[in-house]
This record gives structure tokens, sequence and C-alpha cells, in this order.
């Protein structure tokens, strides 16, 4: 819209530079009764020409690079919005993908072990090969993985809601 309005001003700019020719007519009713020698009841019509020069070549200059400056503004205003959604939406896409890696690896890998290492660890501990202490950490580190999880899954969640706004997706279900 900004760029329509300054093509607009810029074509006045250039019209005005041309010179424009005037045509006119006026007709006056002239009654009988007056003073005036004029006063002779004869109506009067008069026919006008002219033209107008454009004498004012720098201002007219001067309107067209402002048009030109504002059209390059309101490109460069687009342009730059563009670069900030395209960059929203690769942000959002990276941040997504890498929560998914990350997840997938607790769930995969890390959670496993350390469900595996607290069965050993019962299993020791009934044994008495392992001490106390050491199935409380093997429990610990169960427990730091499934909050991990969870803020994983919460990131992974803001990072597809944060895709679905910057493609104008949001308020759509979505479950990544």
């Amino acid at each position: 819209a900004r760029v329509g309005s300054y093509r607009e001003r810029r074509s006045q700019a250039r019209r005005e530079r041309r010179p424009d020719l005037m045509i006119g007519l006026q007709y006056g009713a002239v009654g009988s009764d007056g003073i005036a020698p004029s006063a002779n009841g004869e109506d009067q019509v008069a026919a006008t020409v002219g033209v107008s020069l454009p004498i004012w070549a720098e201002r007219d200059n001067a309107a067209e690079r402002e048009a030109l400056r504002g059209i390059g503004e309101a490109v460069a205003a687009a342009r730059a919005a563009q670069d900030q959604a395209l960059f929203a939406v690769d942000d959002a896409l990276a941040r997504l993908e890498s929560n998914q890696q990350v997840l997938r690896r607790l769930r995969d890998q890390m959670m496993p072990e350390a469900q595996q290492a607290i069965a050993l660890g019962l299993a020791g501990y009934r044994t008495g090969d392992t001490d106390f202490l050491q199935l409380l950490d093997d429990w610990q580190t169960l427990l730091d993985d499934q909050l991990q999880e969870a803020r994983v899954v919460t990131a992974l969640h803001q990072a597809a809601a944060d895709l679905a706004e910057a493609t104008g997706r949001a308020g759509e279900e979505d479950r990544p």
C-alpha cells in the first residue's frame, strides 16, 4: 500500500512537469437599466485560452526524488519484514528439530540406561554388593532424566507453537 502511494506521488510529480492547456468560456448577463455606459442590455461572452509553464522544475524534481526514496524505504521495510518472518520460521524449525533429537536420545538411550542401573542396583543391594547411597544415586539419575524429558517436551511444544505463529497457522491444533 505504501509503495502504491509513493508511486502515485511520483506520477503526480512527473505530470507537474508538463505544460497544462486551459480553455475557458465565461458568460455574463448585462441589464439595460444601469447608469454605466456598458449597461446596454447586450450579454457578454468571453473565451480564454491559457498554457501553464512548468517553471518550478526543481520543486517537481524534489517531489519525484522524495517519492523514489519513499518507494525504496517501503520496499526495504517489506523485505525486512519478510526476512524477519523467514528467520522466525528457520529458528523455530531448528529448535523443533533439536528438541526432537534430544527427546529421542533421552527416551531411547538415557532413561533406559538409568532404569537398567536401578534394576542392577536393586539386585546388588539385595545381595549386599551395592550400598544404599549408590541405589539412591541411580534413582536420582532417573528422576533427573524424567525432569529433563518434561523440560524438552515443553520446549518442543513452544517451538511448534512459534512455528505455527510464524507460518500463520497459530490456533490450529498441531502436536509435535
